[in-house]
C-alpha cells in the first residue's frame, strides 16, 4: 500500500474509533513510511542505531494521540520533520551542536540539511548547486511530490518543478558526457 492511500486509511480507522482496525491502518503506514523516515534520521546522524530509535520514536509519539493525525494534513511530512527533529535534538544532547543553538529554529538555518546529504547516490560534481542537489534527492529518494518540497523549501511547485527539469538535464548532460547511457 503506498503512503497516501496508508494515512487515508489510518485516518478513517480513527475516525471509526476502532483500535483494532487503527492498530492494523498503524502498521500500513509504519511500513509505508519507515525507511523514508529512517534514511532522513540517517542523514543527520549517520549512526543506523541511533536513526532507528529516532524514526521509532517519531512513530510512537504520532501514534500515542492517534486523533491529532485528522488535524494533520501530511502525515509523511510530519514524520520526517518529527525525525529531523528529534536527529537534531539527540545531537544536542549529546553535545555534537553547541548549547547555543535552539533545535527547534535549527531548519531555519539550513532547510536543506537531513535533505542534502542523501547524494551519495548522485554522480560527484559540480553542476549541481546545493539546492538543486536537494530538490532531486527530495524528488527522487524520498519521493516528495513538487508540491512538498516547495512546502518544505517555500517557494512555488512551479518554481520547483523548474528546478528540477534543470537539475535533470544537467544531470543527463552529465551522464552523457561520462558515456552513461540512461
Amino acid at each position: 500500500m503506498k503512503g497516501k492511500e496508508a494515512e487515508s486509511f489510518y485516518k478513517k480507522a480513527v475516525q471509526s474509533g476502532d483500535d483494532a482496525a487503527i492498530r492494523r491502518a498503524g502498521d500500513l503506514l509504519y511500513d509505508a513510511y519507515f525507511r523514508l523516515v529512517f534514511s532522513v534520521a540517517f542523514n543527520v546522524l549517520q549512526q543506523k542505531e541511533d536513526a532507528e530509535d529516532t524514526a521509532s520514536e517519531a512513530f510512537t509519539n504520532f501514534f500515542l494521540e492517534p486523533h491529532r493525525c485528522l488535524e494533520i494534513n501530511n502525515i509523511k511530512y510530519y514524520l520526517i520533520n518529527s525525525a529531523r527533529f528529534g536527529a537534531y535534538k539527540l545531537l544536542k544532547k549529546r553535545q555534537v551542536l553547541p548549547d547555543d543553538v535552539d533545535v527547534e529554529s535549527i531548519t531555519d538555518l539550513d532547510p536543506y540539511f537531513g535533505y542534502s546529504d542523501s547524494y551519495e547516490q548522485l554522480p560527484e560534481f559540480t553542476e549541481l548547486n546545493q539546492e538543486e542537489r536537494a530538490i532531486v534527492a527530495m524528488h527522487v529518494f524520498y519521493d516528495f511530490s513538487f508540491r512538498e518540497i516547495a512546502g518544505e523549501l517555500g517557494e512555488t511547485t512551479h518554481s520547483i518543478s523548474g528546478k528540477y527539469r534543470r537539475a535533470k538535464q544537467k544531470l543527463k548532460a552529465f551522464y552523457k558526457k561520462e558515456g552513461i547511457r540512461l
